[in-house]
């Protein structure tokens, strides 16, 4: 609330529904190919996901690396992720 009365902005949010602020997210697919490649260049070759790989990051992370001949164990365990309007995690 006291966020409402002085310019700001969100970042990465959950949701960009905040109309007294404006409003900064990432892109889903570039992420996970930064991730990726972060990992492939410190020479790792058997990567994991952990969270929601069916999703744009989770895809985009293990094509990466399975296209650069790495292995990645994915574990989609939707009870490892918090998402509230105050955490995420």
């Amino acid at each position: 609330r006291a966020l409402r009365e002085s310019p700001c902005v969100s970042l990465m949010s959950i949701s960009g529904d905040r109309p007294w602020t404006d409003w900064v997210s990432y892109d889903d697919a570039e992420s996970g190919r930064l991730a990726a490649t972060h990992l492939l260049e410190k020479g790792h070759r058997h990567c994991a996901f952990i969270g929601l790989g069916q999703g744009v990051r989770g895809q985009v992370f293990k094509e990466t690396i399975r296209a650069a001949s790495g292995t990645v164990e994915a574990h989609d365990v939707e009870s490892l992720i918090t998402r509230r309007e105050d955490v995420h995690a």
